[in-house]
């Protein structure tokens, strides 16, 4: 199936291309199969990950209480952007991982550097969305504190 070369330290793979014409390039020809292979790795990454669902439970309360806390559109823009760039990382963490442990699942230092990279992406966009939500709804909840005081 591969050959493995050694050059540089490094494990380079070759792969076989795919014959022309085979079921997998025609399926992934059309745009319906491109959505459908997307979901399924949106789902993927629900299902295994943890963090994922944290992240999505995190989204669907900051919508909750933007909608509570009537936002602006500008607002809107800043917590859709935040929640999609938070996602969007832990699913490119997600595979990162995986494409890593298809190389090698034991310990490598390499390969820790690489997940721990991506890890750090997404707590990186985390810290931001959380700053970027505490600038948002904090004087929100003070104008509500004022109201009950």
């Amino acid at each position: 199936m591969f050959k493995k070369q050694i050059n540089d330290g490094f494990v380079y793979q070759k792969y076989k291309p795919l014959p022309q014409g085979s079921s997998l390039e025609k399926t992934a020809s059309t745009t319906a199969s491109s959505f459908a292979n997307a979901a399924n790795g949106i789902r993927y990454c629900i299902q295994s990950q943890k963090n994922c669902r944290v992240h999505l439970l995190a989204t669907v309360l900051v919508v909750l209480l933007g909608l509570l806390c009537n936002i602006s559109a500008v607002q809107w823009l800043f917590v859709i952007g935040c929640c999609g760039a938070v996602l969007s990382l832990e699913l490119l963490n997600t595979a990162i991982e995986q494409l890593c442990n298809i190389y090698s699942m034991a310990w490598h230092p390499t390969i820790k550097i690489i997940k721990d990279v991506a890890a750090g992406a997404v707590l990186l966009s985390v810290v931001a969305s959380v700053i970027t939500g505490s600038i948002i709804f904090m004087p929100k909840f003070f104008q509500l504190i004022k109201t009950f005081l």
